[in-house]
């Protein structure tokens, strides 16, 4: 099998604590083959405002790692975008400052002040905030330029962390079938982040029922990856995310490079 990690952060993210040399050694150790690091660069509403990450040193630290690993491992230069839609000037500034080989356009936020990340879901229902996030990454998708969109089922994995209570996505499906449409009208896709697997969810983001459903919408790139903060997870729930991925139908998945999809057929 050939094994990809498309999602994790760095100690140039502002959530990432690891060197980059750290990063390639645990996904080496995990039979990974290919890797992108994809450090978080989010925008807001506030036109002088965006998360600082330091992507020279970042792209420094990769040119070196593709030396020293070269016979090992795959390492694409990445970047996760939050809710670019905010302030699509800064994103095209970003986009044409670095040679990205694969962008995340994810929504942790739907304004400048309110993380879903940090919610209090015993007093917040998901199901009424989950609609007007879908809505956000309809807009997303019509606006961002991104080659995949990250963790669709964002504020679920915070509530049911929380509550234990996880939403039915029958009365969203109308609502995920536009998204879907969208996605796939421009040449996008959507990952597998499979961080829920060693989170309390213990389920992918989306889950089989929604991924299956890409599918049936006619999507074709699929990327995946566990989401790491930290050495101890990276590439640790592909093995289970990939057996998602069969299980929906796809027979391939998708990697980048200058942005450019590749499609590895799933041995």
């Amino acid at each position: 099998m050939y094994y990809v990690d498309y999602h994790m952060h760095s100690k140039y993210s502002c959530d990432g604590c690891e060197e980059v040399s750290t990063i390639c050694e645990a996904a080496i150790s995990r039979n990974v083959k290919e890797i992108a690091i994809t450090d978080h660069y989010d925008t807001y509403e506030d036109q002088t405002r965006e998360d600082v990450v330091d992507l020279e040193g970042l792209y420094r630290d990769i040119l070196a790692a593709r030396e020293v690993y070269k016979d090992k491992l795959q390492i694409k230069f990445g970047v996760e975008i939050g809710q670019s839609h905010f302030n699509l000037t800064n994103e095209q500034k970003l986009l044409k400052t670095y040679p990205f080989d694969f962008v995340i356009g994810s929504v942790h936020n739907l304004n400048d002040t309110f993380d879903m990340g940090k919610c209090d879901y015993t007093q917040t229902k998901i199901e009424p905030l989950y609609d007007e996030y879908l809505d956000a990454l309809i807009t997303l998708a019509q606006k961002g330029d991104f080659d995949a969109m990250g963790h669709i089922t964002y504020p679920v994995r915070y509530c049911y962390s929380q509550t234990k209570h996880y939403p039915s996505f029958a009365p969203f499906k109308e609502k995920i079938e536009y998204l879907y449409k969208e996605l796939i009208k421009r040449d996008r896709g959507i990952e597998i982040n499979c961080s829920g697997y060693f989170q309390s969810l213990q389920r992918p983001m989306p889950d089989l029922e929604l991924v299956t459903f890409y599918k049936e919408c006619g999507g074709k790139i699929l990327t995946i990856g566990c989401d790491s903060h930290h050495r101890d997870t990276v590439g640790i729930s592909l093995k289970q995310g990939m057996e998602v991925v069969k299980e929906a139908g796809f027979t391939e998945i998708t990697t980048f490079t200058k942005r450019i999809p590749t499609f590895i057929k799933i041995a």
